[in-house]
């Protein structure tokens, strides 16, 4: 990001910034540094010019309302380049809006009318009620498109009112700041200079410093994230990311990650070739109902229609682990049938668990280690330099030792870790340059802090035998439900459907949205930078009234 800091004469301001509203490239913000040289003050709040627009804005809303007129896909853009800037045709519009509404007032009124009155004059009034229903569905074709357009012209107005209300002004000019994407700085100062005829000034431009714990969010750059098009998975992942918060400018994006360790993580949990394939072909017809149905915001069934790439390669990622556990349908048995092979590519959960339980916990060791190197990263990209020696550097070494102990002694490392020899050369020496580090150079806050690190490196990592854990259960269910007859069917359809595709399929989606929610992204993630907005003056609806 860029911030741009430009000085523009009066009468260009607002060409600029109608193109720079069809740009889409800077987001303003308010000017928070005067010019010494130059005698500012801020714009005005309001003007009486501002108030007939915003009156004049609410009739026309109200004509497009009462004459139900829907947005066409063009027209509206077309005709407003054609009017041009309000401003120059404010009589001409008034005129025109109090010719429409004199014209539906009237038809209403006559309307209201055939609502009263004795019924032998019934069919009369029916025949005048369709005639005057045929003149207010006239009206709305004859003056709809230009409704439409005089509607988004006045609300480009107001917008560009509003972005004046952010600046400073001189007798003469006008100072506005924004960021801009380094991408796209040429073309934003090329628009400015075009529609400010050269009477304009580029007083700065700079890419800002990382500044730890300073800054208000105004000052600090905005967070643009950017993913291929050619899928909504990278959507849905950073969507996942944004519940917790969004990362900052300084702060790397973690969906990337995210669309690696979260099926991995679910595969493991839900592994199997029979509920993989079953739980695909639900994801694939989700998919193709994405375009075809209108879902309530916020209902379970627009979750599940709009994450279906997301459950797409989570049930990839299970039909892969069926194949290294041995299982269909919970049945080895099965597995053997349908496959040819002798037994699973790998091993089975349900006869070795405690390998599951290893290979569980190296999983956490791994992700969390991952997310200690990221949170590194952070802290160095921010210049927060004390931050990362001082956190997830010392902390990294400590669980890197822990993990070293955890991989060599396996499950007798409880007996070994208390060991002086042990414990005092791999533990306590990061303990103590974490304690010490935090003492100097953040008090008591950071003595609470190391205590806290110190509980959870031992806990966040416990918490991935929840893997072997999920597993154990699909299996146990999965091996209750098959059918020993043909009247076994029935129960092994009805409970595979309700209970493994619905039930265990949304509980492995959670637990494994823990792991990285809770146990990962509290190594790295701090999610308080807020989005790129940009200035803009075409409003983004499809229908009106």
């Amino acid at each position: 990001m860029v911030k741009l800091r430009v000085l523009v004469h009066r009468d260009y301001i607002e060409p600029v910034l109608h193109r720079l509203g069809e740009l889409q490239s800077i987001q303003l913000t308010p000017v928070e540094n005067r010019i010494d040289e130059l005698e500012t003050e801020l714009a005005p709040e309001r003007t009486e010019q501002q108030e007939t627009w915003a009156s004049l804005q609410s009739r026309v809303a109200a004509l497009i309302s009462a004459l139900r007129i829907r947005r066409l896909p063009g027209r509206v853009e077309r005709k407003r380049v054609q009017l041009g800037v309000v401003s120059a045709l404010l009589k001409e519009v008034e005129g025109r809006v109090a010719e429409v509404e004199e014209t539906v007032q009237e038809t209403q009124a006559q309307m209201a009318q055939l609502q009263t009155g004795t019924r032998r004059l019934l069919p009369r009034r029916m025949l005048r009620g369709k005639s005057l229903q045929i003149r207010l569905h006239e009206t709305a074709r004859q003056a709809g498109p230009e409704l439409l357009a005089v509607s988004e012209i006045l609300e480009a107005q107001r917008r560009v009112e509003e972005a004046k209300q952010k600046m400073l002004r001189t007798g003469d000019t006008y100072l506005f700041e924004g960021w801009v994407p380094e991408d796209r700085l040429d073309e934003t100062l090329q628009t400015v200079r075009k529609a400010s005829a050269g009477y304009c000034e580029i007083l700065s431009q700079h890419r800002p410093e990382p500044q730890p714990g300073k800054g208000s969010p105004v000052s600090r750059p905005p967070t643009l994230l950017r993913y291929p098009r050619f899928t909504s998975v990278f959507e849905i992942f950073a969507s996942l990311g944004r519940a917790f918060g969004l990362p900052s400018y300084y702060e790397i994006d973690p969906t990337i990650f995210f669309l690696v360790s979260f099926p991995i993580i679910f595969g493991m949990m839900y592994g199997d070739i029979g509920h993989g394939i079953l739980l695909l072909m639900a994801a694939v017809w989700l998919y193709r109902l994405r375009n075809r149905v209108t879902l309530k915001p916020g209902s379970i069934s627009s979750y599940a229609v709009n994450g279906s790439p997301l459950l797409m390669l989570c049930a990839s990622s299970s039909i892969v682990f069926g194949f290294l556990y041995g299982e269909v349908f919970g049945s080895e048995e099965w597995f053997r049938d349908m496959t040819g092979l002798p037994g699973p590519l790998w091993f089975s959960p349900v006869q070795s668990p405690i390998t599951l339980l290893r290979i569980s916990i190296y999983v956490g060791i791994v992700h969390i280690t991952f997310g200690l190197l990221l949170g590194t990263l952070n802290r160095v990209l921010a210049h927060d330099f004390k931050g990362a020696l001082s956190g997830p550097i010392v902390w990294l070494w400590l669980y890197a030792s822990g993990a070293y102990l955890v991989v060599r002694y396996g499950f007798g490392v409880f007996q070994v870790a208390f060991d002086p020899a042990i414990f005092g050369v791999f533990l306590v020496p990061p303990i103590v340059t974490m304690f010490v580090l935090k003492l100097l150079w953040y008090g008591i806050a950071g003595i609470n802090e190391t205590t806290e690190a110190l509980l959870v490196s031992f806990s966040h990592s416990v918490s991935y035998a929840r893997i072997l854990a999920l597993k154990l259960v699909d299996s146990s269910f999965s091996l209750l439900l098959l059918p020993t007859s043909i009247l076994g069917l029935v129960p092994f359809a009805i409970g595979t459907l309700a209970l493994i595709l619905i039930f265990e399929t949304l509980l492995a989606f959670l637990h494994t949205l823990r792991l990285h929610w809770i146990e990962w992204f509290s190594k790295f993630y701090q999610g308080t930078g807020y989005p790129f907005r940009p200035f803009t003056i075409v409003r983004d609806f499809t229908a009106l009234g």
